[in-house]
């Protein structure tokens, strides 16, 4: 009995984790993707939807999208990571100083999460306001709350997070058809790894 259950968490974590990588995808894919029966697969979707981990979208049938709960980070690092990601996606274009003032984030932390954004695939840069540049949004309107990714990865400065981030966001511009990100991304993985292998031989 304790091993059916054990069984059942570890299959939920590993829904969950998929959700929060992918950000959105059916019920379908995730079984694909994680080897999951289905059957099982829709039943554990649905029981996160009821318990607030998931959304479930109208429109695609067993379509589901992740309810960020950020647990890993400060409260208040969440709150400013939900405002700034608002602010962008309801802008048609944007400045980094909009995104700050319409969110009360910082100059600093509104031009970090930018830049992630922008090596995610999630946002492009259209031009230039005087010195100030433009960013136009391109993801989804229900697109959850991406993380923060801090830097480019250097050879020997990757941790394990960073490179699940990285892989997940390769896999969003994958699916996206985003080309260029998916470019950026693959080369950003490639460095990564590098750097676990050079700390791994250490």
């Amino acid at each position: 009995m304790n091993s059916d259950k054990a069984a059942k968490t570890n299959q939920t974590d590993e829904i969950r984790e998929y959700f929060r990588g992918m950000h959105r995808s059916t019920a379908a894919q995730a079984a694909r993707a994680l080897g999951i029966d289905a059957d099982v697969c829709r039943a554990r979707c649905s029981d996160m939807s009821k318990r607030g981990w998931l959304i479930h979208l109208p429109g695609t049938k067993g379509l589901y999208e992740f309810k960020e709960i950020a647990a890993s980070e400060s409260g208040r690092d969440a709150v400013l990571r939900t405002k700034l990601w608002r602010a962008i996606r309801i802008a048609k274009s944007f400045t980094i100083w909009d995104a700050a003032m319409y969110s009360g984030a910082t100059l600093d932390y509104a031009k970090k999460y930018t830049a992630s954004l922008l090596r995610q695939g999630l946002v492009a840069k259209t031009g230039k306001d005087g010195q100030k540049a433009i960013y136009r949004c391109l993801a989804e309107e229900r697109t959850a709350t991406p993380r923060l990714i801090r830097k480019r990865p250097v050879p020997g400065a990757a941790d394990h997070q960073v490179l699940v981030d990285l892989g997940w966001a390769l896999m969003r511009a994958i699916r996206d058809g985003n080309r260029e990100a998916t470019i950026d991304l693959h080369w950003q993985v490639g460095v990564a790894l590098e750097g676990e292998k050079v700390k791994s031989e250490k």
